[in-house]
């Protein structure tokens, strides 16, 4: 069954992809059968009758609404080509991904957290890298929803051809990120504590928690960029069993912790980095105030 299931996202991928050569023909002979007054339903249907008999295998047919899009001049089939560019706005969706996103097969991407204003920046930050990527500037924001009222979940999703390939590649092999990351470590650093990070009064630490040993020593080194010493442990051993329901359970992967400690390290990454969620702002405050005493 799960060999089927990846057949299947395999087979629907290699449909999605389509040549540049074969994107211009199509959006060429749209604007002409426009022009001929058809509408956007028979346009479809044109097209679909042309190219699927002219290529042997089955070719993903443009949507409608790509065709509207292409006839009003929102969108080119030269947008897939376009180059991604470093900005403080992909820095930071990027690491806030790593952290608490997916990516599909299908190039969806899925952001999920109990925090509106994290979820409401993610979305932001998304809607200007794609507006960049696409050039087109009406994309302001990504709508934020509920995906579980109960719990108060909120969920940001998108797609897109050119950033979900990087970033599902980018879970495996985070180093690939870093030239973009690099040019703004501080909204990169600021997104990844915004996921996974949490401060301590009692214990007097800035602390990330990950599975992921790479990623984490990505921010450690953007973190040294700025000024900022830290340190990379491995979980105790006490610390990987945890309790559900009243159930005991181990977790199957190893978690590793980047801490940063001392007054002088704690103070520049309030100052320089800071959090983004009012509740961790807050609490790191506590542990500001807490060195004044």
């Amino acid at each position: 069954m799960a060999d089927r299931t990846g057949r299947t996202l395999y087979r629907s991928l290699s449909r999605i992809y389509r040549p540049l050569e074969l994107r211009l023909k199509m959006y060429n002979y749209t604007l002409r059968l426009r022009m001929q007054g058809l509408s956007y339903k028979e346009i479809h249907r044109r097209i679909k009758k042309i190219y699927e008999k002219r290529t042997l295998s089955k070719v993903k047919i443009p949507s409608i609404s790509t065709i509207r899009s292409w006839i009003k001049g929102c969108r080119h089939p030269r947008y897939y080509d376009k180059e991604l560019r470093s900005s403080p706005y992909f820095s930071y969706c990027s690491m806030a991904i790593l952290g608490d996103g997916c990516v599909s097969l299908r190039n969806e991407i899925f952001f999920t957290s109990k925090d509106r204003e994290f979820a409401d920046k993610v979305a932001k930050c998304l809607a200007k890298v794609t507006a960049e990527l696409t050039g087109n500037e009406k994309i302001k924001s990504y709508k934020v929803g509920k995906k579980d009222k109960k719990n108060k979940i909120w969920r940001v999703a998108t797609s897109s051809l050119i950033l979900a390939p990087l970033l599902r590649k980018a879970k495996e092999q985070p180093n690939i990120l870093l030239p973009y990351l690099q040019q703004y470590p501080r909204e990169a650093c600021q997104a990844f504590f915004d996921a996974e990070g949490s401060s301590s009064v009692n214990h007097k630490m800035i602390d990330a928690s990950n599975t992921n040993l790479k990623l984490l020593k990505i921010v450690q080194q953007l973190l040294k960029k700025l000024g900022i010493s830290s340190y990379i442990n491995k979980q105790k051993r006490k610390d990987r069993y945890f309790y559900k329901n009243g159930k005991r359970y181990k977790r199957k992967a190893i978690i590793y912790r980047l801490r940063i400690t001392g007054k002088t390290n704690i103070t520049k990454f309030y100052n320089e980095v800071g959090f983004t969620i009012r509740r961790k702002q807050n609490k790191l405050k506590k542990l500001i105030k807490s060195y004044k005493k």
